[in-house]
């Protein structure tokens, strides 16, 4: 089985979004890195950067539906990437590799929502850690404290 993670909320109101779910709605900080913030209850906040794939993607479907990525994690990133890819899924890219080290793979759901595959925190850092960084570069990185590695 593969675990659900969160919704994440595209935005470009991303400071305004995130002080609302925390202070209006009391949400706890679980992650946050490079204008994106998970909270504890699994719900995400992106901010829409216009060259990222997965906003490109969903402004190329033109129907209007591009306010949500559906997003799921997976300890075994290459396998499961694999396993998608041979369904036929439609994808939106091949695995990319995040500006904070995160491996991610994007496709549609039958319906055409955006579906996001992520190696998990803990398998990117050990991923990480493995390459030969050190629990400070990663930090620097991916702007995880050191708990998360």
């Amino acid at each position: 089985m593969i675990p659900y993670t969160s919704a994440v909320l595209l935005t470009r109101q991303y400071d305004r979004m995130v002080d609302f779910y925390r202070n209006m709605l009391d949400q706890q900080v679980r992650y946050g890195f490079d204008g994106c913030i998970q909270f504890e209850s699994g719900l995400s906040i992106w901010r829409v950067r216009e060259d990222h794939p997965a906003f490109t993607a969903l402004k190329n479907k033109g129907d209007g539906n591009d306010a949500l990525e559906i997003c799921f994690e997976t300890e075994n990133m290459d396998a499961q990437a694999s396993r998608i890819a041979e369904a036929g899924v439609t994808l939106v890219h091949d695995v990319i590799e995040e500006s904070w080290g995160q491996r991610t793979l994007r496709f549609f759901d039958p319906d055409g929502n955006l579906v996001e595959l992520g190696e998990s925190v803990p398998a990117c850092c050990k991923r990480m850690h493995l390459s030969g960084m050190s629990v400070e570069d990663i930090g620097k990185k991916d702007g995880h404290s050191a708990r998360y590695c």
